[in-house]
């Protein structure tokens, strides 16, 4: 059984005046008990693209022997690209600040700063093959647009990754695997529930920012090549859920969760491998305390 650990959305920064990585180290810990064999994060790993934003991520990983290929897989989030809006002036200011964004020299900071975690790829999309699993890393972060994506959170696969995704998926070595998708992006927002009704309110009143762009025709490709999961963050809650015939997971509540209650949850895939007798994937629902 192959167990990884889906976290997103920590927002480490080294002055750490958001918490983020004080909550990160009891995420790391709790991770560290459950004796899981790999890592994901999907996502928005630092609060904004500085280098001592993600020197600091990347010492943090390298505390829990999270540097390798093998044993952690990145994709960007919007805010290792174009960071985060503050208040008052600053975040009047955002929208220019997005505009004037170098895309692709904050994403190779991102892919440099944590190189161990990419090579010997150190571009999107890529695939990591893991025993029986193939795990794809896709960058889902839409370049800038004062329409489409004025605040640099919005996503969408290119045509050329598309086409990319494609040929990973379609490929002979991936026969067999268990096929498993790692991005930023969600594909559909929560219901309100008893115990969490602000939260998706307010996804709702800022979906315009918030959204994936073609997704559906996201979500063909993967049907039709057997895509088991997709493991993503963003929204700042935790959930499974499923469209068409894939499940989605999401673990953007492990660190710095924005819902009614505060409580901080990841989840852990148990994949079975060749030899054992189980064939079905499980997911656990993993409090941090």
């Amino acid at each position: 059984m192959f167990r990884i650990a889906h976290i997103s959305d920590p927002h480490l920064c080294f002055a750490d005046h958001n918490g983020g990585g004080k909550a990160f180290i009891k995420l790391m810990e709790n991770i560290r008990e459950k004796n899981c064999d790999h890592v994901v994060i999907s996502g928005d790993i630092a609060d904004n693209p500085l280098s001592e934003d993600f020197r600091f991520a990347a010492e943090l990983l390298k505390e829990y022997d999270l540097k390798d290929f093998n044993r952690i897989t990145l994709v960007p989030g919007n805010h290792d690209i174009f960071g985060g809006a503050d208040k008052g002036i600053e975040g009047i200011k955002f929208i220019y600040q997005c505009r004037q964004t170098d895309y692709k020299k904050n994403l190779d900071l991102f892919t440099e700063n944590f190189a161990g975690a990419f090579d010997p790829y150190r571009n999107f999309p890529f695939v990591k093959i893991l025993g029986n699993i193939a795990l794809i890393g896709i960058n889902s972060i839409d370049k800038w647009s004062l329409n489409k994506n004025p605040e640099g959170s919005n996503g969408k696969i290119s045509d050329r990754d598309h086409t990319k995704i494609e040929k990973i998926l379609k490929s002979k070595k991936l026969k067999g695997l268990h096929k498993i998708i790692a991005m930023h992006h969600h594909f559909a927002l929560p219901d309100e529930t008893e115990e969490n009704k602000a939260h998706p309110l307010w996804l709702r009143v800022i979906e315009w920012k918030m959204k994936l762009r073609g997704k559906k025709k996201l979500i063909r490709l993967f049907e039709k090549h057997k895509v088991k999961l997709v493991l993503h963050g963003h929204t700042h809650i935790n959930e499974i859920y499923t469209e068409g015939k894939i499940t989605f997971v999401n673990s953007s509540a492990s660190s710095i969760p924005l819902t009614d209650d505060q409580n901080r949850f990841y989840h852990i895939i148990e994949i079975p491998g060749i030899e054992d007798d189980s064939k079905n994937i499980k997911i656990e629902k993993v409090q941090v305390l």
